[in-house]
């Protein structure tokens, strides 16, 4: 799958914008050009939000009534028009038609982005690094997104329950017969996505001849410790389940956090999300578009290359960046 062209109306600094996209494509502009803004106009396309975790009426062009984001999908042998248009509701359409199954939207369109924008592995917030893995695990399973909202619904339900003068323990052991076994559901399936990761990340920093730098991602959660809900009822507040899950990077096995350098930490960023992509173009029997923003800033010139190199394939990768010196045959849109 890839996009042919994409087109903006009232996103952020572009009034309208349209360009086409090759298989490989970088889009070069001075800061505040707008090239990010490309970038998340695709994303938001396909994924119908913004990497930048904030809300459409924030990304509308000031003074405007609506945004309209517009590309040309190819999957196969057929293509087909997606839209995607916000006044005072959202409207996505698929080949003319209003799509009302998002999941399905999703699965068959699937991207991974990597900018300084977005929210990744190593995001400060927990509740962001939770998101990251859960996007992942949604590919394996599409149950995974009802299961989080069904078990968000209990929680709200049991935290609820423990703010009344008089509680009703029994009532919320009710609901933890519900939202136990649903926990261990959900944290099984985040665990099978790290350890996949980590599978992955083992090979890649040993065939790219990194191993010094290796680091791995650690997953903890309290899932598997009943007696947590003992102590809910001493506390009484909600203190087990996959809301307090935890993930940290680690270097051999150390829980750390902590990087020598920016281009160390951004190395593992991308070998993540490449591990990531591979594993669901395997479950989706398709190349994912891939979204490279300021993706050469901290990166030597070897290592840009050289990643680069592991992104490209059969998916379609977009780059963003100030001036391209370094992938001189690569398609460039200069804005």
């Amino acid at each position: 799958m890839y996009l042919e062209g994409i087109r903006l109306d009232n996103f952020r600094c572009h009034s309208t914008f349209e360009c086409g996209l090759d298989k490989t494509t970088y889009i070069e502009g001075s800061n505040g050009s707008g090239k990010t803004s490309v970038a998340e106009a695709v994303f938001l396309l396909l994924t119908l939000k913004s990497f930048k975790e904030q809300s459409v009426k924030n990304i509308r062009r000031f003074d405007t009534e609506f945004l309209r984001v517009e590309g040309s999908c190819v999957s196969g042998d057929s293509s087909e028009r997606l839209i995607y248009f916000h006044d005072d509701n959202r409207t996505i359409k698929q080949g003319g038609t209003c799509v009302l199954d998002i999941p399905t939207y999703l699965t068959e369109h699937p991207v991974v982005c990597f900018s300084p924008d977005s929210s990744t592995i190593l995001s400060k917030d927990q509740r962001l690094r939770r998101a990251y893995i859960d996007r992942a695990a949604f590919y394996s399973d599409r149950a995974h997104i009802y299961d989080l909202r069904r078990y968000n619904r209990l929680l709200a339900q049991k935290s609820a329950a423990y703010q009344k003068q008089r509680i009703d323990f029994d009532y919320i052991e009710t609901v933890d017969d519900a939202l136990v076994p649903l926990a261990g559901v959900i944290s099984g399936r985040r665990r099978a996505v790290a350890d996949m990761i980590n599978s992955r990340l083992e090979r890649l920093y040993t065939d790219l001849g990194w191993e010094m730098e290796f680091f791995s991602l650690i997953y903890e959660t309290n899932t598997d410790k009943l007696d947590t809900l003992e102590r809910e009822r001493e506390g009484k507040r909600p203190v087990y389940g996959i809301q307090r899950d935890r993930f940290y990077s680690g270097n051999r096995e150390r829980k750390y956090d902590k990087f020598n350098s920016f281009g160390q930490r951004k190395t593992f960023e991308l070998l993540v999300l490449f591990s990531i992509l591979i594993d669901v173009e395997e479950i989706l029997k398709t190349g994912i578009i891939t979204l490279l923003d300021d993706f050469e800033a901290g990166l030597d010139e070897h290592r840009s290359a050289l990643f680069k190199e592991i992104f490209s394939g059969e998916r379609q990768i977009i780059i963003t960046g100030v001036k391209n010196r370094i992938f001189a045959d690569t398609y460039t849109v200069s804005l």
